[in-house]
């Protein structure tokens, strides 16, 4: 008979290698380290439109990419790499809103089925929209015009 498994007993967990903290980051570093080549190679993908999940699960171009998780880090520990991606995820925004026009030809050549095309122009103006607000997100007009009235009354006796 196999024993009764306490639910206080938790599954044990594989335990990933990690180099020593350094003096100048306290995060610990998984075994992955930063190569600038690498992170080029990544901004530039990023760039392209892709996403940083999808580069890193299909290591691009069959080189050995780190994860995300290690790509995260990275940006917290090399400001230089944190400049360049925020970078990359601009010209990102400029890749979705050009992908619109391409989406459009693609409708009007008979391409696409309308309400697919529908669907992706959608998400291609919400990604623009989020990855450059002050370019493509919706102007709000924040200006008040009109006055405001306030009636103070004088409760109790």
């Amino acid at each position: 008979m196999a024993p009764k498994k306490n639910p206080t007993d938790k599954p044990k967990r594989k335990c990933i290698k990690r180099a020593p903290k350094s003096p100048n980051n306290p995060l610990p570093q998984l075994s992955s380290s930063y190569t600038p080549e690498v992170a080029n190679v990544i901004c530039e993908l990023i760039a392209d439109g892709q996403s940083l999940r999808r580069i890193c699960r299909e290591r691009a171009n069959g080189k050995d990419f780190p994860s995300r998780d290690t790509v995260l880090r990275w940006l917290m520990a090399e400001p230089d790499f944190a400049a360049k991606y925020a970078h990359a995820r601009e010209i990102q925004g400029d890749e979705s809103f050009d992908r619109v026009g391409d989406t459009i030809d693609d409708l009007k050549a008979g391409e696409i089925v309308p309400d697919v095309a529908r669907v992706i122009l959608d998400g291609l103006k919400w990604r623009a929209a989020k990855l450059l607000p002050k370019k493509y997100g919706d102007k709000l007009d924040l200006n008040h015009e009109g006055g405001l009235t306030v009636n103070i009354r004088k409760l109790g006796k």
